[in-house]
């Protein structure tokens, strides 16, 4: 008879599980988005920064799916990739008024992966180790 011991089989099902935890990001698919961040190290971005950007958004034109203040920056998602370039463009305009001396980075992660809560604790929101980075900072 060929049977094996329960603990073998618990070895088998737990490392399915797993398995399938990291494998759960990439049936949630993939999002056109802008970040802004900081170009200086003396310049801070803000909660208030959301706002700004919201407004510097609806003044172009340009809806997003959501706007977030993420830590020391602030992502904005949208529907298609057209409308991202378009709202990276207002983005630049509207927070560095001189290009000569930028003080805002804004830049377009060409595919912005949806975070899953339950996997952001140990840092795995993002697992696509192989992802396009193709169209990532033009800069």
């Amino acid at each position: 008879m060929n049977r094996y011991s329960w603990w073998k089989y618990l070895i088998i099902a737990v490392a399915l599980f797993i398995g399938l935890i990291y494998t759960l990001p990439n049936f949630f698919g993939e999002a056109p988005a802008v970040q802004l961040s900081s170009g200086k190290a003396t310049v801070k971005l803000n909660a208030e920064a959301v706002a700004k950007v919201e407004s510097a958004l609806k003044d172009g034109g340009v809806k997003a799916d959501f706007v977030e203040f993420d830590g020391g920056s602030v992502r904005a998602r949208f529907k298609d990739t057209d409308t991202q370039l378009k709202a990276k463009d207002l983005l630049v305009k509207a927070f560095n008024p001189d290009p000569a001396d930028p003080h805002y980075k804004a830049f377009y992660r060409a595919l912005a992966e949806r975070k899953l809560p339950f996997l952001s604790h140990v840092g795995y929101e993002f697992s696509l180790i192989g992802k396009d980075q193709s169209v990532g900072d033009p800069d």
